[in-house]
């Protein structure tokens, strides 16, 4: 099961003055606070189309659009402690890093849309304003051990030294066999891995199972690398710029609140 995350932004015109929710653009320059000919703000979202219009969530309510959808894990440990070093079932994921801070909940003096919003939330509410959150990018340095899992396929197409642009943490079925990286190269060089054809998608292993029988397994590979403990946040800081340049208003008048969802 996945995670994600929601976020919403607040600003207010300075010290002690009253926080207003910041509605997300529409890409096409319109405001979702714009109401639409039926008197609905766009800022909100639905489940799903209907003819006619647009039917509610659970036929209540719509929530609120999020400042951004990137499910990161790397980045929600940062944020908020959230699968830091681990995926679903406890999988892992990398070693794990030294969060922002603990979630902190939401503030009690909330724009009222965010105040309605929060009987949505699910698990690990938090808030920060957009210069502690830079303040925290500016001051990371080194890098962080990932890791994730690919095809066999996948993983021969990877130049020498090269991170996969795409992986999971981790691949179950019945006919898939997970070999750490350095087990996959050992099955290859003993020639125990087997081609079908080049539209074969997958590279397969014929194993042995616990009763004594034998199967032949699609193979996927856990590989371990290292990236700039920045990268994480790439996207995340570029949406913490665009809420600024929205907001048209300080850094240190401006906050995020999130809220994750699994």
């Amino acid at each position: 099961m996945g995670t994600d995350i929601h976020v919403f932004a607040e600003s207010r015109e300075g010290a002690g003055e009253e926080w207003r929710f910041l509605p997300v653009p529409d890409k096409t320059g319109v405001r979702y606070d714009t109401p639409v000919p039926e008197g609905e703000p766009r800022y909100r979202y639905y489940d799903k189309e209907a003819e006619g219009g647009k039917v509610e969530i659970g036929g209540e309510r719509s929530y609120l659009r999020s400042w951004i959808s990137d499910r990161n894990y790397r980045l929600f440990a940062y944020l908020a402690d959230v699968r830091n070093g681990y995926g679903f079932a406890g999988v892992d994921t990398g070693e794990p890093v030294q969060p922002f801070a603990d979630p902190r909940g939401w503030p009690q003096d909330l724009s009222p849309e965010l105040r309605e919003e929060e009987e949505l939330i699910e698990h690990d509410p938090t808030w920060f304003t957009v210069q502690e959150i830079q303040d925290f990018f500016a001051g990371l340095e080194g890098d962080q051990e990932v890791v994730g899992v690919m095809s066999a396929r996948q993983f021969e197409a990877l130049e020498e030294g090269a991170a996969p642009e795409s992986y999971s943490a981790g691949i179950y079925g019945r006919d898939i066999i997970t070999l750490e990286q350095d087990e996959y190269l050992a099955y290859k060089k003993a020639g125990k891995l087997s081609w079908r054809n080049v539209a074969d998608e997958h590279i397969r292993v014929r194993v042995e199972e616990d009763d004594g029988t034998h199967a032949t397994k699609e193979v996927y590979v856990r590989m371990r690398w290292r990236v700039p403990k920045v990268q994480a946040f790439t996207a995340f800081n570029d949406c913490m710029q665009e809420i600024l340049d929205v907001a048209k208003a300080g850094a240190e008048d401006v906050r995020v609140l999130i809220y994750f969802d699994s």
